[in-house]
Order: structure tokens, then sequence, then C-alpha cells
């Protein structure tokens, strides 16, 4: 089983749907791991072998009952002292001296690795796969998605306005071979009646042939961010099992507004 969320921003709420569907899936008794191909983030979480991931994927890890492994975000770009350091497998190295093949394959390998070890692999994208100026060099995104025939999920953050053209936007700059893994897409952070966005939905649904599969209503979680530049260098069993309390209480409640086993049928197909 394997999905990647994608969205139409930074911020769009990846990082925390994708802890939410690896609880849900949890839930099911099934076995789960994180993957992000390719993260660029302020901080980072140290695993039990000294590797450096991001903290975001250190979270998703513990919603599905693991433990923190490099192979869930096998690149990372770190903003540090006014640098960019690139981290492959957890370790610093030198970017001149890496191409974007290699660092492709570096992450294959990691990705491989994981849907031989579970039962799913619910992995995130970065930033926007509409970033057109990024296509070629792509890693993150849809050229990933495309390497492994990986079903995509759009989130689209209606808190910054515009999300119907966002969504819209995105598939449109998309390529064929990159629309045709896209399966369906979620509002988030909505605040108020979701009828009001109906005729918006369905026009977007005819339009690309996309789903939607949830309206999310807005919610204020404590969980800790890529980008609040004061990431823990541990995180004890107490804040654990209070992140892990979050999951639990908010996956009930996406239940209600995301069609978790619409999600499951897609990424089984």
């Amino acid at each position: 089983m394997k999905v990647m969320f994608v969205g139409t921003s930074s911020g769009a709420g990846k990082t925390t749907i994708s802890a939410l569907f690896c609880r849900y899936l949890r839930s099911k008794m099934m076995t789960v791991s994180p993957f992000k191909a390719l993260n660029l983030s302020s901080v980072s979480f140290k695993t039990d072998d000294d590797s450096e991931i991001g903290v975001g994927q250190a979270v998703q890890a513990w919603a599905s009952d693991l433990k923190p492994d490099k192979r869930m975000n096998p690149i990372l770009l770190k903003a540090a002292d006014g640098k960019l350091k690139l981290l492959i497998n957890g370790k610093e190295t030198d970017r001149s001296t890496i191409t974007r093949k290699e660092m492709l394959a570096a992450a294959l390998r990691s990705y491989d690795e994981l849907c031989d070890m579970y039962d799913a692999v619910v992995a995130e994208g970065s930033g926007s796969p509409a970033e057109i100026n990024l296509r070629d060099h792509d890693i993150a995104n849809a050229g990933f998605a495309v390497e492994r025939n990986i079903p995509m999920i759009l989130i689209g953050d209606i808190q910054k306005g515009g999300v119907f053209a966002a969504l819209y936007g995105t598939w449109r700059l998309m390529k064929e071979t990159e629309r045709r893994l896209l399966k369906g897409f979620i509002i988030n952070k909505y605040h108020g009646e979701k009828e009001i966005l109906r005729s918006g939905i369905e026009l977007i649904e005819s339009l690309t042939g996309m789903r939607c599969l949830g309206i999310l209503p807005y919610a204020e979680l404590t969980l800790p961010e890529e980008d609040s530049g004061n990431a823990e260098d541990e995180y004890s069993d107490d804040r654990i099992d209070a992140f892990l309390e979050i999951l639990d209480r908010t996956t009930e409640e996406m239940k209600e507004h995301m069609d978790m086993e619409c999600i499951v049928r897609i990424a089984t197909e």
C-alpha cells in the first residue's frame, strides 16, 4: 500500500495529515512507515544511530509506533548558520560531489527498503509539485511519485485564500504523466459551513477528475514544527505519549471530515 500527500504550497498541512493517516492505519493493525524523499527544514531530529532527519518524519514515525529511522527522510537540506547543509542518509555530504541522479537513487533505495518492511508507506511531498522551475530536478514530489507509481492526494490550505485556484493551478501545471497519479484533493484549515464550498468543489472535480476526499476544520495542534527553529535534541517518553494522545484524538475527529477508507482504496490500487 502506498500513497503520497502533496500540497499546493508549503504549510498546507502535509506533515500533519500524513501523520494522522499513519495513525489511522496503525489503528487498523497495519504496519506503516512514513517517508519523505527530500526535506527542507531549519531543524532536525537525531535518530538512535545519530543520523539527522526532519522532525516531521520523527513525529510520523511515532504515529506509526516506530522509532525514527534515517530511511524515512534520506535527503535533508538543513538551513543552519546562514548556510544550507546537505545530509544524505542522515550524514552531512558535500553538495558539490553528488548529482541529482545519485540523490534520487539514494531516496529510491530507502523507499524500496521501507516498502519491503511494512504493509504501507505514507509519503509526504515537499513544498509544491507545481514548482515548475524545479521540475527537472524534482526528487521530493511528482518526480519521485512517477518513479514508483505512487498515487497522490493534493492538499490545499484555504486559510491562504484562493484554494480553488491553487488546486486547479497545481493540477494544470503538472505534466500529464504526473496528473494521472493525482487521485483526489483535501481542503484544509476551514472555518465555516461546508455547503458553501460545494459548487467550487464540483467544478474542480469536473475539471480535473480528482475527487474531494475531505474538508478539514482548522485545528491548533501542539506538535513539533519543522521550521520552528527550536526543536529539542531529545524527546522524553512522556512528551511522545502526549503527541500520540493529540494524534489519537485528532484522528478520531478527522474521520468525520476525511474519507479515510477511500484513501485506503486509492493506496491499494
